[in-house]
């Protein structure tokens, strides 16, 4: 049943994708094992509630349209866990830690330092690659416009 709630989160989600890739050239994001991350019982609702899977097709779809690069980190990159700061991996950091401090003195917060690391490793891959080498909304938005 789509209730009212649903929709509005909806909207929500329309309006965020669309200003991520109006706003920005490339938008980073995880690759996320989403699917697994449902088979916590933990984590289901909140996993279902987000539509992380809804969201990446929203930002696929609007940067092929408006000639943005969606870059997609492999769901193995560390971006929680290493520090960008200094760039150690904390391998026993926890869900269920939002902040930690690494050894070398930085207090991070969780998320904040996911998104950081994201960043970094989108434009230390986007500034390597040869200008042939196309992401898939790069490469749906030139067929496009032909």
């Amino acid at each position: 049943m789509f209730t009212a709630q649903m929709a509005v989160c909806h909207r929500n989600q329309n309006a965020t994708t669309s200003r991520l890739v109006d706003e920005n050239q490339v938008v980073a994001i995880e690759d996320l094992n989403v699917k697994g991350m449902q088979k916590n019982p933990r984590l289901a609702g909140s996993i279902w509630e987000s539509s992380f899977g809804e969201i990446r097709r929203q930002l696929e779809y609007k940067a092929a349209r408006r000639g943005k690069t969606i870059f997609v980190v492999d769901r193995f990159f560390p971006s929680s866990k290493q520090c960008n700061h200094c760039k150690q991996i904390n391998q026993h950091l926890k869900l269920s830690a939002r902040f930690w401090q690494c050894d070398c003195g930085e207090l991070l917060d969780r998320d904040w330092n996911a998104a950081l690391n994201l960043r970094d490793q989108a434009l230390k891959v986007l500034v390597r690659r040869e200008p042939s080498e196309l992401t898939l909304a790069e490469s749906t938005a030139s067929k496009e416009t032909r």
